[in-house]
């Protein structure tokens, strides 16, 4: 009878810790290259072949945090589109980690983003990153 009761406080604790609604903690790279630097290797001013762009990308960047400062083009509460090189175009989409991130945001206004960066950008599209945060103190209107 002993044995019995172990075994179903066993099977009872291994069912409930399995049932957590918690998400493991994952830890992720810290890139420092700026824009510039990923637009020159990857990007559009890059001049290695779609392979060699794609391998450098997957190995180097992809789900690494980045921290990059550019100019707000467009923002809803959840993402924002930045310039970062000054030439009128989006070079970068991010998603917010706060689903109202972008809420107070003002189209024009300087900010320093951190992202996980998990699109490659080129001459039409935006590199693109998840769980954005704006850097405290980093607006300026």
């Amino acid at each position: 009878m002993r044995q019995k009761t172990l075994s179903f406080l066993s099977l009872i604790l291994l069912f409930t810790s399995g049932c957590k609604d918690e998400q493991p903690q994952v830890s992720y790279p810290i890139s420092t290259a700026t824009y510039a630097e990923l637009n020159e290797k990857i990007g559009c001013d890059s001049k290695f072949v779609e392979q060699k762009k794609t391998d450098i990308f997957n190995a180097s960047y992809l789900s690494h945090w980045m921290t990059w400062t550019g100019e707000v083009m467009s923002a809803s509460p959840e993402d924002a589109s930045l310039n970062l090189n000054g030439k009128g175009l989006q070079d970068l989409h991010i998603t917010f980690a706060n689903n109202k991130g972008g809420y107070d945001l003002l189209q024009d206004e300087t900010i320093t983003v951190k992202f996980l960066m998990n699109v490659a950008g080129g001459c039409i599209l935006p590199f693109e990153g998840t769980q954005a945060e704006i850097v405290p103190d980093s607006a300026t209107k």
